[in-house]
C-alpha cells in the first residue's frame, strides 16, 4: 500500500512563466504552437500595415501635393504677397522672403499654362532669364526659362535656391522646379 501512495503523490511542475504545467504533454505543445502562431500573425500584420503606410508616404511625396508640402517644410509657409515677392531681395545671411512664400505661391496660383507676360505681371522681373544667364538687355524676348532667387534655405544655407519656370514653344509655362545652385 505504501508503494501505491508514493505513486499517487507527485509534486506539481511549473513552467518558466510561472504557470503550472498540465499532465498531458499534448496540451503544452499546443499552447506553444498557438502562441507562436499568434506572434507570427501579429508580426505579419504590423509589417503589412507598415508597408502600406510607407508606400502611401512615397506616393504622396512623389505627387504634386507632396512637392508643395516638402517646400513648405523646407522653406517656410508665409502667405504669398505679390508686392513683397516683387521687392524680395536676398540679405547677406541668405534670407529672402520669396523662399518663405514659394509653397503658398505654388498652392494658390496655377503657374503651368501661364504666359511669360502673366508670370512677369504676377512675380515681377526675373533674377535670371534664358538658360541660367544673368538677365541682360540683349536677352531674347521669349526666354526659355525664368529664374527667381529664393534665398539660401536648404542644406547648410550656403548655396542659393531658385524657382525656375520653363516655357514651351508656345511661350507658356510647362514645368517649374525649385533647385539649389
Amino acid at each position: 500500500m505504501r508503494a501505491g501512495l508514493a505513486a499517487e503523490t507527485t509534486l506539481p511542475v511549473f513552467r518558466k512563466d510561472g504557470a503550472m504545467a498540465t499532465d498531458t504533454p499534448a496540451d503544452s505543445g499546443q499552447d506553444r504552437t498557438t502562441t507562436r502562431r499568434r506572434r507570427y500573425v501579429t508580426i505579419a500584420w504590423l509589417a503589412g500595415v507598415s508597408g502600406v503606410l510607407f508606400i502611401g508616404l512615397i506616393i504622396f511625396m512623389l505627387s504634386p501635393a507632396g512637392d508643395v508640402w516638402y517646400l513648405a517644410v523646407r522653406f517656410g509657409n508665409l502667405p504669398f504677397d505679390q508686392e513683397q515677392w516683387k521687392t524680395g531681395e536676398v540679405t547677406r545671411d541668405g534670407y529672402c522672403v520669396r523662399g518663405a512664400m514659394v509653397s503658398k505661391l505654388l498652392r494658390r496660383h496655377e503657374l503651368v499654362g501661364m504666359t511669360q507676360e502673366e508670370i512677369i505681371q504676377l512675380l515681377g522681373p526675373p533674377d535670371r532669364a534664358g538658360w541660367g544667364d544673368p538677365i541682360r538687355d540683349d536677352a531674347p524676348p521669349e526666354a526659355c526659362e525664368l529664374d527667381y532667387a529664393l534665398g539660401a534655405f536648404s542644406g547648410f544655407r550656403v548655396d542659393m535656391d531658385y524657382l525656375t519656370l520653363h516655357f514651351d514653344d508656345n511661350g507658356r509655362v510647362d514645368a517649374w522646379s525649385v533647385w539649389q545652385s
